[in-house]
């Protein structure tokens, strides 16, 4: 049935239609691993009042924990400024190297990702994976339609799942290679830069991802200093 369609894309109709805000309590996840793709999401279906889980390596997410801060402060009344000097106005800031930026990692070889998770980590990223170009589309579909739920919900909040900042994307994976993935994510109007990391980088092999979408392409391994680099400077330029 519908309601147990683990397609991520359905994820927008079961979390409109399943979850109650006042009844969050005896929430089920499915633990379906069967799917080769390490770390598809999955929801589980409805059972009473229970929320619709989301469950990745073996880990249950449900929309009431991504609205949790919401709701636990939703009946708390909003203190006024004492001074319109007080009040301040909140300023965007661009995404930074230096406060920490949000990264999607897309490489089907799990050292590889390992080493670069932790390298990144260590610098002050926060980091996620994806093993192909299917899981990273999958991943990002469902962050956006959470947001879209979040801000579109009764309480009007923001999602806790942060936006990603960039993508680093390898090139080489089963299912859907790295430049097709970044060529489809160009057309879904993801416009987060994609660094693209390949084995061999030839002037074709360039041409051709950036001609998909990517903002610039090193070679393996991936050297932090030239990362760091390409995206100081593509913020810069895009501020």
């Amino acid at each position: 049935s519908e309601a147990n369609d683990p397609s991520v894309g359905n994820v927008a109709r079961h979390l409109q239609s399943d979850y109650d805000v006042e009844n969050q309590q005896n929430v089920h996840s499915h633990s379906d691993t069967s799917d080769s793709a390490l770390g598809l999401f999955r929801f589980s279906g409805k059972t009473g009042n229970a929320a619709p889980a989301v469950v990745r390596d073996g880990q249950s997410i449900t929309l009431s924990t991504v609205m949790k801060s919401s709701v636990d402060t939703a009946d708390k009344p909003v203190e006024a400024a004492s001074s319109p000097v007080d009040a301040e106005p909140s300023v965007f800031q661009p995404p930074s190297w230096e406060r920490g930026l949000t990264i999607l990692i897309v490489d089907d070889t799990p050292t590889n990702r390992k080493m670069l998770k932790k390298l990144l980590t260590s610098a002050g990223h926060k980091v996620f994976e994806a093993v192909d170009g299917v899981d990273c589309l999958e991943q990002l579909d469902f962050r956006r339609d959470v947001d879209t739920i979040c801000k579109q919900g009764p309480l009007g909040c923001a999602s806790a799942l942060p936006p990603i900042d960039i993508v680093l994307m390898d090139e080489h994976m089963p299912r859907m290679e790295g430049p097709e993935c970044t060529s489809t994510l160009k057309a879904k109007g993801f416009r987060a830069p994609v660094f693209a990391i390949t084995g061999s980088v030839s002037d074709e092999e360039t041409r051709h991802f950036k001609a998909c979408g990517a903002t610039a392409v090193f070679a393996k391994p991936l050297r932090v200093d030239a990362l760091k680099s390409a995206v100081q400077s593509y913020f810069l330029t895009a501020s």
